[in-house]
């Protein structure tokens, strides 16, 4: 079977993509632009706390988030996040530490 996975730049896109999967690593959420509303599936490695939860708070849609070897320090660019943050889809949550 042929690879049908298209591949977008999220990072300078010319059109603003909708994604349902994103897998992340080596840049900041904050540089991220895309429809959120239609992100179902996130991976994403070194990411900070921050990070995360921003990720859940701007996708409310989302089903499926792992993250691993989250950093110790937050991005100080990224709102403190409100103190709760609700996401009725969750279907599977995954938060590992760097150790």
């Amino acid at each position: 079977m042929a690879n049908t996975t298209k591949t977008t730049d999220i990072l300078a896109p010319t059109t603003r993509t909708s994604p349902t999967t994103v897998k992340l690593w080596g840049t900041y959420v904050r540089n991220i632009d895309l429809d959120w509303k239609t992100l179902a599936d996130f991976q994403g490695t070194d990411l900070s706390l921050s990070e995360c939860l921003e990720v859940i708070r701007r996708a409310p849609n989302l089903t499926t988030f792992t993250a691993e070897s989250i950093k110790d320090q937050d991005d100080p660019f990224l709102p403190t996040p409100p103190s709760v943050i609700l996401n009725e889809s969750f279907e599977y949550l995954l938060v590992e530490r760097h150790s």
